[in-house]
């Protein structure tokens, strides 16, 4: 329970800057009217700022508990730590074009969602 409401409290955390209504500016439509650069860019930002937080709250976690930070799991991914840039921008474009019915919503939710689905997937 504890490790759901410390996961909460980092997605809301990351994605409280775009908001998640349709009339927030940086949407699913305004990432795909961005040039192919600075889409990558966009979509990279958002990637890194959520490996960092997770690290950062599994640091604190591994701190308080006394153990190693490799034995508290990841609180926010699903997929490997191995992803490349080229993969997370294809998975994030394709979900966006396979799912028109949510491009009103946060760019940044999106990008986690996206990458949240393609890890489900086999």
């Amino acid at each position: 329970m504890r490790r759901l409401l410390i996961l909460l409290i980092l997605v809301v955390t990351v994605c409280s800057s775009v908001p998640l209504r349709a009339e927030a500016t940086e949407t699913g439509v305004w990432l795909l009217s961005l040039s192919e650069q600075e889409r990558a860019w966009y979509i990279f930002g958002v990637y890194d700022g959520i490996i960092q937080a997770d690290k950062i709250i599994r640091w604190r976690i591994a701190n308080k508990e006394g153990v190693k930070m490799d034995s508290v799991g990841s609180l926010v991914w699903l997929t490997p730590p191995d992803l490349t840039y080229g993969q997370v921008e294809k998975i994030v474009t394709d979900y966006l074009s396979t799912h028109p019915d949510k491009l009103t919503a946060s760019a940044s939710m999106l990008i986690y969602i996206a990458i949240q689905e393609a890890a489900k997937s086999p």
